[in-house]
């Protein structure tokens, strides 16, 4: 998220992994960690985008996200970064959600999956993008909600390795506020985006 984006109190973010834990309070409905990539990770981030056609779907935890990654990733200078990375944020999620499980989709992905403003029907919603445009969405005071409708030119949007918590139209007393997001628009197929979706999973 860039500076010049004015602060919307109903969406924290912050340089402190910390600022997850507001994803909790009353009234909020992301919160966004941000941070950068090292250039080795971006470097495999855009190789992938360039050589894979990855997609991945599965129940994971902390300890299977491991192994299935490095089934299924292809050998690189930096391919354990990716995997120490993605194992970390499904272990912060584990923990934070107190979850069972994580339902993980890591995906090259070469058009807009959502291209529409829309809320999630779920509860939450982790999404960091490793390669390409990041997560678009509306502050509060800037979305007809009833129509989906934007009312601003600018939507916000979060930065390439990011983590954003999106809280869902099911979390407890968040009807009507969940966060109006949408997938940036894909120019053309040499600018694919890596994307990581997890999905907190009780039994």
């Amino acid at each position: 998220m860039l500076a010049h984006q004015t602060v919307a109190e109903h969406a924290p973010h912050g340089e402190d992994v910390s600022i997850l834990t507001r994803f909790f309070d009353d009234g909020v409905n992301a919160a966004c960690w941000q941070r950068s990539l090292s250039a080795p990770l971006q470097h495999y981030a855009q190789y992938l985008c360039q050589t894979t056609p990855l997609s991945l779907n599965r129940q994971v935890d902390e300890h299977s996200v491991r192994h299935l990654l490095e089934r299924h990733l292809p050998e690189h200078a930096a391919r354990h970064q990716l995997i120490d990375d993605v194992q970390l944020l499904v272990a912060m999620a584990m923990v934070l959600f107190d979850a069972n499980n994580i339902g993980l989709r890591l995906r090259v992905l070469d058009n807009a999956m959502c291209p529409k403003f829309h809320v999630d029907k779920l509860m939450c919603r982790w999404l960091c993008t490793y390669h390409g445009a990041a997560t678009e969405w509306l502050a509060n005071d800037d979305v007809a909600r009833q129509s989906m409708t934007a009312l601003t030119e600018q939507p916000r949007y979060a930065s390439c390795g990011e983590v954003m918590l999106l809280k869902g139209e099911a979390w407890p007393g968040n009807a009507g506020n969940g966060l109006v997001h949408r997938s940036p628009a894909i120019q053309n197929k040499a600018t694919k985006r890596l994307l990581l979706s997890l999905d907190p999973m009780s039994s």
